[in-house]
This record gives structure tokens, sequence and C-alpha cells, in this order.
């Protein structure tokens, strides 16, 4: 190896979970009391990441939002957020927040416990084997799967849709970007997708398909 110097390590890739907490702290300074919303995050991101797929914002702060109503819908959940009105947020006040929430309860009966919630990868995951039947010959695009999700769901936030395939698409250039990645996806082209099937479908070490 005389000669050759090794090139530079890669570090691991941040995830994204992480981009957006960073990208917050900075907006806000971490003061509780600055509000932002979902396009306040977004370019603060992209001034450090200029590859971030900023559709991931939303999800990831609805995600960690204490009091989001589309919480439930996301698994690996930090508490870092508040809700304080529609597209509107705060960094999370532990002592202030828990008091606000459990006055706001006094008085009201508990709902039924309802069933643990489905995981977004598996509700995005259940809706590409529907609409494919599980054949990995037929194409399909991200606003192929939508409809399908909302038919089963309908409460169900779309906008993950395109996150999901993604993180889970072996070939796919912004697939870094993502944790707990399963190999559940092939990109044929930009836009389209189809299952993943490991006897056809390669991936040279930079994510790109072999010839």
């Amino acid at each position: 190896m005389k000669g050759n110097p090794q090139p530079p390590r890669r570090s691991e890739p941040i995830p994204v979970k992480q981009v957006v907490w960073d990208a917050v702290l900075d907006f806000t300074g971490g003061d509780a009391d600055i509000e932002f919303a979902i396009k306040d995050i977004k370019p603060v991101a992209l001034e450090k990441y200029p590859n971030f797929n900023v559709s991931n914002v939303s999800a990831e702060i609805n995600a960690d939002c204490v009091n989001s109503p589309s919480r439930h819908h996301y698994s690996g959940n930090e508490d870092r957020y508040w809700r304080v009105g529609h597209g509107i947020y705060r960094l999370y006040n532990p002592e202030k927040d828990n008091e606000e929430r459990i006055t706001s309860m006094k008085g009201n009966p508990q709902p039924p416990r309802r069933s643990e919630p489905i995981p977004v990868k598996q509700v995005v995951w259940d809706a590409v084997l529907d609409f494919t039947g599980g054949d990995a010959d037929i194409e399909f695009a991200i606003r192929d799967i939508k409809p399908v999700v909302l038919k089963k769901y309908p409460n169900f936030n779309v906008s993950n849709v395109d996150a999901e395939i993604n993180a889970d698409c072996v070939n796919s250039p912004s697939r870094h970007h993502f944790s707990r990645n399963e190999d559940r996806y092939w990109r044929v082209k930009y836009g389209k997708y189809r299952l993943y099937n490991p006897e056809k479908d390669k991936v040279e070490c930079d994510g790109e398909r072999n010839p």
C-alpha cells in the first residue's frame, strides 16, 4: 500500500430524526417559548444538509410531538415538541406541558384504550403489497400507494409514504438518510418502483444498480 494513501473514511449518515432536531434547536436556540412552523425548519435543515429530503420534516416533528394527533402512527418517539396550534409548535416543556395535559383531562372520562398503533412502515408495506399483489414485476409510483393507504387508514398522513418507500428502497439515492431500513423496494427509474428481488437486483456500494 506504499504510495497509495487510504481515502478518507466516510462518517456514518446522520439519522433523519437528528437532522430535524438539530435544525429545530438552531432555529429556536433551545428556547421553549419560541414557536415555529414546519416551513421554518426546512430551510435550516437544507442550509446544513443541502441534499436532505425536507418532506421528512413534518413526519419527524409529529412523531416526536407529545400532543400531536398523529403521533400514535409512529414508532421510536422522543418527547421533544409541543403543538401550540394547527401547524405551530415549540420545544416541549415537561413541567409546564404535563400540567396542562392533566388539567385538560379533568372531568373528561378516559376513552377506551386503543390497541397498539400499526407502525408507519408497516402501513406503507401493506399498501404496496395490496397494490402489487406481491408481484415484483408490477411497477408503482408514490401517488399509486397513497389512496390505497387512505382507503384502510383515512386519518393516515400520506406525506410519510415517500419517506418510508425511499428508506426501504435498496437502490434509492436518499436511503442513507434513514435508519431502520428494510430491503423491500427497487427503484426502476425516477419516481417508479417495484418490489425488490434479491436474486435479480444487485447494487454497487454507491447505491447504483449493476449494469
